[in-house]
């Protein structure tokens, strides 16, 4: 039998892990959601940044947004403001990555 040659890009593997996270998220298993979106990051260069206002958020942002929430669900405040302010770090004008950081300092009673 001949070998698959088919591989896929790291930015098509990283949107597939991305779907499979929010299905991790959705059926209530956090943890493994956030070892999911985790996994998908790693996949990322870390300086990917949108600095256009009408842009759209990077798949990088969108996954720390995703773990950041996700780590508020298992009441991980600091892990969650982390996630948040990598989020805005890196989409900074997408609201989302505001609401991540405000609900998280909310969360962790910080009043920054």
């Amino acid at each position: 039998m001949a070998s698959s040659s088919f591989s896929c890009s790291p930015v098509s593997r990283a949107l597939s892990l991305k779907i499979t996270g929010n299905e991790h998220l959705a059926s209530g298993n956090f943890a493994l959601a956030i070892d999911t979106y985790t996994e998908a990051l790693k996949l990322l260069p870390s300086s990917n940044k949108t600095k256009i206002a009408f842009q759209k958020p990077s798949l990088r942002a969108i996954l720390l947004s995703n773990r950041s929430h996700a780590h508020l669900l298992l009441k991980q405040p600091s892990k969650a403001l982390n996630d948040a302010d990598a989020c805005i770090e890196t989409s900074p004008k997408w609201s989302k990555a505001h609401l991540r950081r405000a609900n998280a300092l909310r969360k962790s009673g910080t009043k920054n």
